[in-house]
């Protein structure tokens, strides 16, 4: 299971029969971004949620592609994933290697001004 804000609808539109734009529309759920949500506190729930998020997707072989703070989502002291939209399964094993370090290396920058959770985060990833 990877939580994520459930889908309301999706827009394409398409130039000379392929696709030229987008649009996937989420539900809007009241909260905040990770980032935000860490400046006042960081319960244990909440971290235990985020790696187990990230877990969950590295299980699958998913990278994500832009996995920062800002795209993790608390709400009803839930985390959700967001901005879904470069996320890919990769087949290749060592392809994937390299495109989960680098989700989790780009991850890692969000916490480089708190050494704490820095450190709880490198240890659990």
């Amino acid at each position: 299971d990877i939580p994520s804000p459930a889908p309301i609808a999706y827009l394409e539109t398409k130039h000379a029969g392929l696709s030229h734009t987008s649009y996937f529309i989420m539900e809007n759920l009241p909260g905040k971004n990770l980032l935000d949500y860490c400046a006042s506190a960081f319960p244990q729930t909440i971290f235990e949620q985020t790696t187990a998020l990230i877990h969950a997707i590295q299980s699958l072989q998913i990278a994500h592609h832009d996995l920062k703070a800002t795209n993790f989502f608390v709400s009803y002291d839930r985390v959700f994933l967001v901005d879904l939209d470069h996320m890919a399964l990769i087949n290749n094993l060592q392809k994937w290697q390299v495109a989960a370090k680098a989700d989790i290396k780009r991850f890692r920058r969000n916490w480089v001004h708190n050494p704490r959770l820095a450190k709880a985060f490198d240890e659990h990833l």
